[in-house]
């Protein structure tokens, strides 16, 4: 009869009778499989081929370069190493004039899963003037559950107090203060959210008041998403 190692418990094919060894490579395949980091092209390809949710097995995508550890459900994330999205602007981005109509930005945006639940935080850099102003808001995906987006930074009209300011609201603008056309002020922001639907999420500005001269959002400017389950 084959053996057993002693830490895993996988079956070995140390046998007496050589017949029984293509049973044994068999058995010692599909016991240790599920213990390898697996790969796969794509999530799809995933769904496709795994069979399902195994807890505590490691998969890599190497679309999304993302590793992640299953738990009784769901595959949770160790996406770019630690995150589902780790996004920083290296350029400014395209200037806002004279409207209020939020843009999405194009880095710091991500297609979420579905049923899932998702954490993040980041800063906006940006100038704009003091009658402008600027507002910031997230974009969730249709259908959401559960969500919360707050922002902390300058107060509108001043550059000497602070403000914070939430809401659950998906695409709602949160209003903060500019220093002046060309000089860069910063404010931070962090909330969490829980899917329904696969769907877009993304981080949204505008001017808070119309004005005919540029609010930039700049470079550094960061986002940090984690898919919590």
């Amino acid at each position: 009869m084959p053996t057993n190692t002693a830490d895993q418990g996988l079956t070995l094919p140390i046998d007496a009778d050589t017949a029984d060894n293509p049973v044994a490579f068999t058995n010692y395949t599909g016991g240790v499989e599920n213990r390898l980091a697996r790969r796969y092209t794509n999530e799809a390809d995933r769904t496709a081929r795994a069979g399902g949710v195994t807890e505590n097995a490691v998969t890599a995508l190497a679309a999304e370069d993302r590793v992640e550890v299953g738990d009784a459900a769901n595959w949770v994330s160790l996406a770019k190493r630690a995150y589902y999205l780790y996004a920083v602007r290296t350029t400014d981005a395209a200037a806002i004039n004279n409207s209020t109509a939020l843009v999405s930005d194009g880095v710091m945006t991500a297609t979420l899963r579905a049923a899932s639940t998702f954490h993040f935080e980041g800063e906006l850099v940006y100038s704009s003037s003091t009658t402008a102003d600027i507002q910031i808001a997230a974009l969730f995906p249709a259908g959401f559950s559960v969500a919360r987006f707050n922002a902390f930074g300058a107060d509108p009209g001043t550059t000497t107090s602070w403000k914070s300011a939430s809401t659950t609201a998906s695409a709602t603008g949160l209003s903060f203060g500019g220093n002046g056309t060309g000089t860069v002020n910063s404010l931070r922001f962090s909330g969490f959210l829980t899917t329904v639907a696969a769907g877009t999420f993304a981080i949204q500005y505008a001017q808070n008041t119309l004005d005919a001269t540029n609010t930039v959002v700049r470079a550094s400017s960061y986002i940090k998403l984690a898919l919590i389950q």
